[in-house]
């Protein structure tokens, strides 16, 4: 039986066959940006999880499947790619539908292209743009990503 892997709000996730839940859909959140390098994590927890229901030691309750947080209480970071999906889900209520799939979609091409996912290397992140887009582009794309990074800060994600 094959796990798939998906996208959901910008989070990989894991989809489990219906047979192993008597027809029933159901899905386990990796809490993981989609990146090329999560999406590695992601194949490996699906073969694991394969394996164990090859083998018979498949946990049906997928507490064996969870993802693990360490129990002393760290401040998460965020990658721009994940503010970015925050504020674009927030925003979604706002504007019009158009505008979300026109707009902000290429907006996020933009993010998965730069060659950092730092918000602290603004610098890096605008010469980047310059030399890959037009002035009128670059200009567009940073005041979106400087609204995304000010509703972050209002509220309080950031």
């Amino acid at each position: 039986m094959k796990v798939g892997i998906e996208v959901f709000r910008c989070k990989l996730r894991l989809r489990f066959p219906r047979a192993l839940f008597a027809g029933s859909q159901k899905y386990l959140s990796l809490n993981l940006a989609d990146t090329a390098e999560n999406r590695l994590l992601a194949e490996m927890k699906a073969k694991r999880i394969e394996l164990d229901i090859i083998a018979g030691y498949f946990d049906a309750t997928l507490a064996k499947y969870k993802p693990h947080y360490e129990s002393t209480k760290k401040e998460k970071t965020y990658t721009l790619l994940d503010l970015w999906c925050e504020y674009v889900q927030f925003k979604s209520n706002q504007v019009e539908q158009s505008t979300v799939i026109r707009d902000y979609s290429l907006i996020e091409k933009r993010i998965k292209a730069l060659p950092t996912s730092d918000i602290k290397d603004a610098i890096l992140i605008r010469n980047h743009l310059l030399s890959n887009y037009s002035a009128e582009t670059t200009k567009r794309t940073l005041k979106q990503l400087n609204a995304c990074c000010n509703w972050a800060t209002a509220s309080k994600v950031l």
